[in-house]
């Protein structure tokens, strides 16, 4: 799961948090819900930009590949994803190189993806938006990274919906990143989620 980090975390997590929570269990008494996705998928040519294995919405960590990876993070080799899927709908993905990793700037990429429902109600009309992002549907972009169950003041993020689903792809490149190449680089990523979702 993605761990919390040393920033503030969105009022949206305990709105989540509780919707979550009221869907937990199943009718057989074992507690265990159902984390299954009905969001779409598409397959996509693996070109090495992306999934392409047949990516979908619960599985975020496939939606970018190392080429994407790479331009955020450099030379610095490229972390393992942390998988921040809470279920019913609720999944992200964190790559992450922090100063406690390394003894350098903090790098992440993020991905969440909710319920289109829980898009604008939960995060779009909490947040203030920079501006439009072009090509993308309910595109704007951020300060601060989104994740699902919470997020960080620094890096830049990119909003998006595609079918029954919304989200945020998020980018922070070190310690105090260029906004225009964060916003820029969550943007190209975005539209290629988007892509793969749509």
């Amino acid at each position: 799961m993605m761990r919390q980090r040393r920033s503030a975390l969105f009022p949206v997590a305990a709105l989540v948090a509780a919707s979550l929570l009221a869907g937990c269990g199943s009718d057989d008494g074992s507690g265990s819900g159902d984390n299954t996705s009905s969001g779409p998928t598409t397959s996509a040519a693996d070109s090495g930009d992306g999934g392409g294995d047949g990516s979908s919405a619960d599985d975020p960590c496939a939606l970018l590949g190392d080429t994407d990876l790479t331009q955020v993070f450099g030379d610095n080799p490229i972390p393992e994803p942390e998988d921040g899927s809470v279920g019913a709908g609720y999944y992200g993905c964190e790559w992450e190189l922090d100063a406690d990793d390394m003894d350098a700037d903090d790098f992440n990429v993020t991905i969440a993806i909710v319920p289109i429902d829980s898009l604008e109600s939960d995060y779009l009309s909490k947040m203030t938006s920079l501006g439009d992002i072009d090509g993308v549907a309910d595109g704007h972009s951020f300060d601060g990274t989104v994740g699902v169950m919470g997020g960080s003041t620094r890096g830049h993020s990119v909003s998006f919906s595609v079918g029954e689903v919304g989200g945020f792809v998020g980018v922070q490149k070190g310690n105090h990143g260029d906004p225009d190449t964060e916003i820029d680089l969550a943007t190209e990523f975005t539209k290629k989620v988007v892509a793969q979702l749509g």
